[in-house]
């Protein structure tokens, strides 16, 4: 059912509701997980483009499996961290 949703979110205007409503509540649910009531700008974008790699690399390996789960899991967990230290300044003033 996900991957109908994500593979069609942009040819029908229910897919993409309900595209754009799964992953805002995805971002909220990472938000509250890690003690944000309010995300800063920086981190929603690194959370929303995460999610879209997440989405991506599942995909694609649903289709033939050409790594490890646990490899792709590491991949994609290391992938956040590396990215987090930039995304919290995105958008922070500049001295």
């Amino acid at each position: 059912s996900y991957q109908a949703v994500v593979r069609r979110a942009g040819s029908d205007e229910r897919f993409l509701a309900v595209f754009e409503d799964t992953r805002s509540a995805v971002v909220d649910i990472m938000a509250a997980n890690l003690g944000f009531s309010e995300l800063p700008a920086g981190l929603r974008l690194l959370f929303r483009g995460w999610i879209a790699m997440v989405e991506e690399c599942i995909m694609h390996w649903l289709d033939d499996k050409p790594v490890p789960r646990e490899e792709l899991v590491e991949f994609l967990r290391r992938a956040a961290l590396t990215m987090l230290p930039d995304a919290l300044t995105l958008g922070a003033p500049r001295a």
